[in-house]
């Protein structure tokens, strides 16, 4: 049985909001106000007789909401959760709140009631419910993980946590080269017989990249005109308005365009939110693109067919590639950290000058050296060492080449 409302009432009239704390409030599964102490009638500005009528989702954004509820409803139940959410209280605006909730279950297990205790929150970087998932994917980013697939992962959290039926990013370089970078769309929705000829009309549209470039977010609906054939979504999925988030990332400019099935469902707090969370999206895009860069420049370098060596300012070996360790017989474990024996030291204290000179970008020091290859055979190589320098111009590191012209030198001797 639940006990009545009065049990944990008590006269409230010289409190100030949040000057009692915590807030214990008892709901239904459905969010409905079943019990509350004295502070949460203070802070929730309600009376005696509004409990069992009223819902907590009155004072949490529509959206948290249904984050809220999405992970209340899995089964079985988990024994406690955490969220910080932003609530509008009385005499407060938009109020960051910690909410823990517990469930109170019945002999077969089943949820009857859920126990809120919800208290101020005073550490502000817990205020975006995406950040957790953005800074987990800036993770997945540095272990291999490519850009697009955390892209994918960010459209399917608003999808399955915020139920917004269609999300999807777009980029462009420059103008052009325009790219469909993931999307997500909710189950109700054929995105294979859809999407993919709705996207193929749009993105030969310039207002497109015209939308990527635009300074701010902006809000659209089946009344705003459309040019031409454009659209935010395929007219097939029935939607209503779309807010469209331009990101910029160097070069690169993208779009985030959510979707929704109703009016009205992006306001201003949403709209906050959006370009808070887009903040984090560029981060983790310029991010990925980095990542995805260096992959792409070490897998062209692993792929040259001449030796390919890297090491520090001293001559230590850092990096090799395949050719290198299929020349040599070595493998990167072996020579790693160890001098590199064919450096040439003497030739590039010579050269020192015209290699730290600003005007020479591409200065080299080109040697001939005599190495085992992997067979045991003597091997005549070209080795061409190129500094690396960084942003400041000072040194950090070499780039060795070497290039079998065994067969040219015995030639040459064969001649003479």
């Amino acid at each position: 049985d639940i006990l009545s409302a009065s049990a944990l009432s008590v006269s409230t009239k010289d409190a100030s909001p949040l000057s009692q704390s915590p807030i214990h409030v008892m709901t239904s599964c459905d969010g409905v106000i079943l019990m509350a102490n004295a502070a949460a009638i203070d802070v929730l500005g309600i009376d005696e007789h509004s409990i069992g009528t009223v819902s907590l989702a009155e004072w949490i954004p529509l959206q948290e909401w249904r984050l809220i509820r999405r992970q209340l409803t899995v089964f079985p139940p988990q024994e406690s959760l955490t969220w910080v959410v932003t609530m509008e209280l009385s005499g407060i605006t938009l109020k960051r709140m910690r909410c823990s909730v517990t469930p109170l279950l019945d002999q077969s297990r089943n949820v009857t009631t859920w126990h809120w205790e919800i208290c101020p929150h005073l550490d502000a970087t817990g205020s975006d419910p995406f950040a957790p998932l953005v800074q987990g994917l800036e993770t997945e980013l540095l272990n291999g993980q490519s850009l697009d697939g955390c892209l994918k992962r960010m459209c399917d959290g608003f999808v399955q946590t915020f139920g917004y039926p269609l999300v999807w990013i777009a980029t462009v370089q420059n103008g052009q080269r325009i790219q469909l970078r993931a999307q997500a769309v909710s189950p109700d929705l054929d995105w294979d017989v859809q999407g993919p000829l709705w996207w193929e009309t749009i993105s030969r549209q310039e207002a497109l990249a015209q939308a990527c470039g635009e300074p701010e977010g902006s809000l659209v609906s089946l009344e705003s005109p459309h040019t031409g054939e454009f659209s935010w979504f395929p007219s097939a999925f029935h939607l209503q308005e779309a807010y469209c988030l331009p990101l910029r990332q160097g070069e690169v400019s993208g779009l985030l365009v959510v979707c929704s099935a109703t009016t009205q469902a992006f306001d201003h707090s949403v709209q906050l939110w959006l370009k808070a969370l887009g903040r984090h999206i560029e981060r983790m895009m310029a991010r990925g693109m980095e990542m995805e860069q260096l992959r792409l420049q070490s897998a062209v370098i692993g792929s040259v067919h001449d030796a390919v060596c890297v090491t520090d300012t001293h001559g230590r070996v850092e990096w090799i590639n395949q050719a290198y360790s299929k020349l040599l017989g070595v493998t990167l474990r072996q020579v790693l950290g160890s001098s590199l024996p064919s450096f040439p030291h003497a030739q590039l204290q010579e050269a020192w000058p015209m290699l730290a000179c600003a005007t020479s970008e591409t200065g080299c020091v080109k040697t001939e050296v005599m190495e085992k290859g992997s067979h045991g055979d003597s091997l005549v190589l070209e080795q061409v060492l190129t500094p690396i320098v960084d942003a400041q111009g000072k040194t950090t590191h070499f780039v060795v080449i070497l290039h079998d012209v065994t067969a040219r030198v015995v030639t040459e001797m064969q001649m003479k």
